[in-house]
């Protein structure tokens, strides 16, 4: 009975312990937003537009990815105000003007469980001379 009374107790302190937690501003990876710092500046860069969930438009700055046309998951950046619709197209390539934060964890694949993309604060976006 002592046995079976202390598994009880225990068991009653584990989920007690196991309530809720704090509310943060994490995003779904973690990464708090909460005191962002810029970790890249753009001026004038060479950037292209893809998409990655329905209603999602990303932008990829590093040359080579570019060259490849195949992009990492630390290359997307998410823009913190949706892109203008004339943007709004996959392959698109553009010129851009901005600041990389350290805010990570914006979007997605619908495929992928798990949350990538840095944030992106766009001051000018135009489209790319031919």
């Amino acid at each position: 009975m002592k046995i079976l009374l202390g598994l009880s107790l225990s068991l009653a302190l584990l989920l007690t312990g196991s309530g809720c937690t704090e509310k943060t501003d994490a995003t779904p990876t973690g990464q708090t937003c909460k005191n962002e710092r810029v970790l890249e500046d753009y001026q004038n860069r060479e950037a292209v537009v893809t998409l990655t969930q329905l209603d999602t438009y990303c932008l990829i700055v590093d040359t080579a990815a570019i060259a490849r046309g195949s992009y990492r998951l630390e290359h997307y950046l998410v823009p913190a105000v949706r892109l203008p619709s004339q943007y709004q197209v996959e392959g698109l390539r553009v010129r851009l003007t901005g600041r990389k934060k350290s805010c990570y964890g914006l979007t997605t694949f619908p495929n992928l469980r798990n949350m990538f993309g840095y944030k992106l604060e766009v001051d000018n976006i135009q489209f790319k001379d031919r």
